[in-house]
């Protein structure tokens, strides 16, 4: 990578252009202001909940699915998902051991709904690398010796977000693949690839490894539409993709800054290592992302380890989108956090907060927030 690529300067206007790489992509016109990012928004008072510290060690994911609220870890505490009352916050129990035994994993990757309705969560299981698995939450908490189900083992490698659209079909993020998505069919088989990552023509000479690697993203899900919310972690930059049609079509693509990193791939004869760097000025973009039918809530950082060190992983600036990608409002958070889950009614969102050697989950109330 020569070195006007590696450090670019960020844009404060950009004016998206035609997009014309892959199948089921269609033009998207798009101007955004990398400003409306930073603007404050309105203040937030936080309530602090009754949750147990010791279930919040670790914890790198929040869902609130129907009256639950599911604490998600990667490694088990015992377990790897301790379950809340979200309205009472009675502690209900916690559920999937670490082990090699049956129905036990050596780690789980980021989790997601897979079912609002049905009360499932969705994950990828980090001992296989590539197979799918969903629990039933309710089913889990009254079943003593309750089994994960394996959904299906997608034939692809390195994957690292997955989630499942109305037809049933798997929608992964995969370090591997040339594209931005893949799509497999309801078996987990057949991955059809779909749309550019941001900035891909101009960084043209990096391997696709280091793109999927560079531009690892969040993704949310949009039930009664059947859209996916694609946002981009280090860098600000978003899409918002439909799965109405046959093939998948761009709603919205926001790309507001090109990454600025370092390829430390090493490609010898019998062996294979892939890895990036990040500059200390490249500006980190979403922190985490959570979303319901009407609006997605993505909590963006905006700083860089040069002005901020390891601050730029925690934010309190919440932007609010709808699912055509515009935002629609901007709140600020009582306290800085890097995890943030809303409910599906948008009553409330809550968020898991470190402080002065402590650790809680508190909430946000959103009545009267959004017009």
């Amino acid at each position: 990578m020569n070195s006007s690529n590696l450090i670019k300067t960020l844009c404060v206007l950009i004016a998206l252009t035609s997009l014309s790489c892959t199948r089921g992509q269609r033009e998207v016109k798009i101007e955004i202001s990398l400003e409306a990012l930073e603007v404050e928004g309105r203040l937030l008072n936080a309530e602090a909940l009754d949750i147990s510290e010791e279930h919040l060690m670790m914890a790198f994911n929040l869902l609130v699915v129907g009256d639950k609220l599911v604490i998600c870890k990667p490694f088990a505490q015992p377990n790897y998902f301790e379950v809340y009352n979200v309205k009472s916050l009675e502690y209900l129990g916690g559920f999937i051991k670490q082990g090699g035994g049956p129905g036990e994993f050596a780690g789980v990757l980021r989790s997601t709904i897979a079912s609002q309705k049905e009360h499932r969560v969705g994950f990828i299981a980090k001992d296989m690398g590539r197979s799918y698995y969903e629990f039933d939450i309710d089913s889990a908490l009254k079943e003593q010796g309750y089994l994960t189900k394996e959904i299906a083992e997608l034939d692809v490698f390195g994957l690292n977000r997955t989630e499942r659209n109305n037809q049933g079909e798997f929608v992964s993020l995969s370090l591997s693949s040339p594209n931005r998505i893949v799509v497999f069919d309801r078996e987990g088989q057949n991955p059809r690839g779909y749309f550019k990552y941001p900035f891909q023509d101009e960084q043209s000479e990096l391997r696709t490894e280091a793109f999927g690697m560079a531009y690892q993203a969040f993704t949310v899900r949009n039930f009664s539409d059947n859209r996916l919310g694609v946002f981009t972690m280090n860098m600000p930059n978003w899409d918002i993709i439909s799965f109405n049609q046959p093939e998948p079509e761009l709603v919205a693509s926001h790309h507001l800054g090109m990454g600025q990193f370092k390829d430390l791939s090493e490609i010898k004869e019998k062996s294979r290592t892939y890895g990036v760097a990040y500059s200390s000025q490249n500006k980190e973009g979403f922190l985490d992302v959570t979303a319901n039918d009407e609006y997605i809530y993505a909590l963006y950082s905006g700083k860089n380890f040069e002005g901020h060190g390891d601050d730029k992983d925690f934010s309190k600036k919440v932007v609010v989108l709808n699912w055509e990608g515009e935002i629609v409002d901007r709140l600020l958070l009582e306290y800085d956090t890097k995890i943030i889950s809303v409910d599906q009614e948008g009553r409330y969102l809550y968020s898991i907060v470190e402080q002065l050697n402590k650790i809680e989950v508190v909430r946000y109330n959103l009545k009267s927030v959004i017009d």
